[in-house]
């Protein structure tokens, strides 16, 4: 997954808008996995809200984000979900 996390290209897809998220960094897990680190604008309220991950050479994943139309600021990570849908 490392050599793919180098290009990832992320977007955010709601019901009003698609926007490009910024992606600041890539950290190396010491099992060979990859975690993303960055951004992305939540600019109108909706709890219709999609990231959609594409991975040169792996393939595009969905993550349907469960979050209230207008979310909080939070200290703590919310429950981690599968990818909703997997694009080769």
């Amino acid at each position: 997954l490392t050599t793919a996390a180098t290009d990832p290209q992320i977007e955010l897809h709601t019901d009003r808008n698609q926007t490009l998220a910024l992606v600041d960094g890539v950290s190396d897990l010491s099992d060979g996995r990859a975690v993303l680190r960055g951004a992305v604008a939540l600019n109108y309220r909706t709890t219709d809200r999609m990231l959609v991950m594409n991975l040169p050479g792996k393939g595009t994943f969905e993550f349907r984000l469960r979050l209230p139309a207008e979310p909080h600021r939070s200290e703590q990570f919310g429950p981690w979900h599968l990818a909703d849908r997997i694009a080769s």
